[in-house]
């Protein structure tokens, strides 16, 4: 199990004993999500800090930092479903797709007028949707950084999502 704790760790606990097996220390501020890999040896965290942090969960090291670049802070980090690329998504109402083996950032998703609070991928991959307090959710093309479709609503979008089927 990993947990995002309000500490600015995120704790890898062995489900059958209990135990902790690493403390993932390197934010300096609160985290708001954790997610492990679709190959579960690593875990991305997103912090109020304004960064993401990719970690190797066999020795708990980090191996790199993501930093927004609109310097807000990071509400959620996600993987791809192949585990090649990372989204981000801030309070500042951006969302940027990183490459998961480098951490070159590959588009920055402008669009939201305000927080994006959730974001998903679709089942392949190829696609990934964003939800924010601006009454909008907007669906980007993973492969181009395009916003193909703007999906409005008289209220706030908590939470978005794909069916299983795409």
């Amino acid at each position: 199990v990993l947990m995002a704790c309000a500490d600015g760790t995120a704790q890898l606990v062995a489900l059958e004993t209990g135990h902790y097996i690493h403390a993932l220390r390197d934010h300096s501020a609160g985290l708001k999500s954790a997610e492990f890999s679709p190959d579960g040896h690593r875990a991305v965290t997103a912090s109020e800090d304004g960064t993401a942090k990719l970690w190797e969960l066999r020795t708990g090291q980090c191996i790199f930092t993501l930093n927004d670049p609109h310097s807000s802070r990071t509400q959620t980090a996600k993987f791809s479903p192949d585990g090649q690329q990372l989204l981000t998504a801030s309070l500042g109402g951006t969302a940027v797709l990183w490459d998961a083996e480098t951490g070159e950032l590959l588009y920055n998703l402008v669009g939201h007028e305000s927080a994006i609070v959730s974001t998903a991928f679709s089942p392949d991959g190829s696609l990934l949707v964003t939800g924010s307090i601006d009454g909008t959710a907007r669906v980007w093309a993973t492969a181009s950084g395009e916003c193909l479709h703007k999906l409005e609503n008289p209220s706030v979008v908590f939470s978005v999502a794909f069916s299983p089927d795409g």
